[in-house]
């Protein structure tokens, strides 16, 4: 059940769910559907707006949440690549969350400024600024555990639990230098075998 050091979000998925036993998943945007349809889960729900996409429910993330009347023990969002949509998914994530269950997120770790600009346009390869939501969560939620393990474009980990949030005595000025500047401090960037580790803590501590 180890993880390989560069594993990806279709690995750590699953290793959680066998790792914990989960059975509901839920997945936050869907396209073509190349990672929803690679995860063991005994109940799936797969949204995403795009009517084109390989989604179980053709809704925004929005409306989903707003009629939605289950509590999910795996939750991974790789929505819309906005802070904006990030954040407000978020909130409601864990609105809908068991009270064991986690959070996982896509895309928080860009490897340059332009992969991470909003807009989109015509780039290639995008991340978008959804590290900012992270960052915001995390210096203002001490009841969450976050970290964010530095594989697959950083895949975002949170839960109920407590940390300690970052120390902001003046305003954060969530830019492309101060990301690059405080990238580790901000995003609680951990390994593949730290994650693994934690996730074994977590086991031991339920014992």
């Amino acid at each position: 059940m180890t993880l390989k050091e560069n594993a990806s979000r279709i690995d750590v998925l699953n290793f959680l769910i066998r790792k914990f036993g989960f059975k509901r998943y839920l997945e936050i945007g869907i396209e073509d559907g190349n990672c929803f349809s690679e995860i063991k889960c005994e109940h799936k729900i797969g949204v995403d707006p795009d009517p084109k996409s390989k989604a179980t429910i053709h809704q925004t993330s929005d409306d989903f949440f707003a009629e939605n009347k289950f509590k999910f023990d795996l939750i991974f969002i790789d929505g819309l690549h906005t802070a904006q949509q990030v954040y407000q998914d978020t909130l409601n994530a864990i609105d809908a969350l068991n009270e064991n269950g986690i959070i996982i997120f896509h895309d928080m770790l860009p490897a340059s400024e332009d992969a991470q600009v909003v807009p989109r346009g015509d780039r290639e390869v995008w991340n978008g600024d959804c590290w900012k939501a992270f960052v915001v969560l995390r210096s203002s939620r001490p009841d969450l555990a976050m970290a964010t393990i530095n594989t697959d474009h950083g895949l975002g980990f949170m839960m109920k639990g407590k940390q300690v949030c970052i120390e902001n005595k003046t305003p954060l000025r969530l830019d492309w230098t101060n990301f690059v500047h405080y990238r580790d401090y901000w995003m609680n960037t951990i390994s593949v075998a730290k994650f693994e580790s934690f996730c074994e803590g977590i086991i031991e501590q339920k014992k």
